[in-house]
């Protein structure tokens, strides 16, 4: 099994936090670099992998309400693939809504 780990804390515009998780994800060009190209990329994978996300806590930037979108793609891809594990650093995340 594959292990990653996405720490998106140094991020603060979400141009530059999806070209972090593309690259980190090893994610190709096929797939547009958004979040529904997150989402897409996610729930096509036929590796087992795991993905430790770390999202920035709340502030002024924005970057906590797109880290909040983040998570909301991996855990939404995570119910379509059964390849694909995901865990939070935030340990209430990793107990759905």
């Amino acid at each position: 099994m594959k292990r990653i780990i996405l720490d998106l804390n140094p991020f603060k515009t979400e141009d530059k936090a999806l070209e972090y998780i593309w690259l980190e994800m090893d994610i190709d060009g096929g797939f547009e670099q958004s979040l529904t190209g997150l989402y897409d990329a996610l729930t096509e994978r036929n590796e087992n992998i795991c993905v430790g996300i770390f999202c920035p806590p709340g502030d002024e930037t924005g970057a906590y309400e797109y880290g909040w979108k983040v998570k909301r793609v991996f855990r939404d891809a995570q119910a379509e693939n059964e390849h694909l594990g995901v865990i939070f650093g935030e340990l209430e995340d990793n107990y759905g809504e």
